[in-house]
């Protein structure tokens, strides 16, 4: 290796430690940040108004299908009321344990990011103390 290429790997080696060092306060918000932001989007689909954590909304649906069906003229219907009937129960009943599937995966989503919040803002506390400690001695 010549002389310009060891100054030049030289000055790359400084500019990443310059880079790395520069800004650790901002790259610990920015990552916070990050995790908050999961945080709330995950928390908004888990526990707020959707409409697998309200399944009484679908089901209103298929209810309103039903009566429709009923009151429409006989010469019109395609199945026996007992067969819809049948039919759509079954319906609800699959959209209701997908709901609670979803709400679950969701309510565990949640569980996963709020302890990946803690995990780091205790990495963070004792990269703090330990530097605090080694200024002290």
């Amino acid at each position: 290796m010549d002389e310009s290429q060891s100054e030049i790997m030289k000055q790359v080696e400084e500019d990443e430690s310059n880079v790395i060092k520069s800004n650790p306060i901002a790259m610990w918000v920015m990552v916070l940040l990050v995790y908050i932001l999961l945080l709330v989007g995950i928390g908004y689909i888990a526990f707020f108004d959707q409409d697998f954590n309200n399944p009484q909304d679908t089901i209103g649906g298929y209810i309103g299908i039903l009566d429709e069906y009923k009151n429409s003229p006989s010469n019109e219907k395609m199945l026996s009321d007992e067969d819809l009937s049948n039919l759509l129960i079954e319906s609800m009943k699959k959209d209701s344990e997908g709901a609670g599937d979803l709400q679950e995966l969701a309510s565990q989503s949640f569980n996963i990011i709020l302890g990946a919040i803690l995990a780091f803002l205790s990495g963070s506390v004792t990269i703090v103390f330990q530097r605090v400690s080694k200024q002290k001695n």
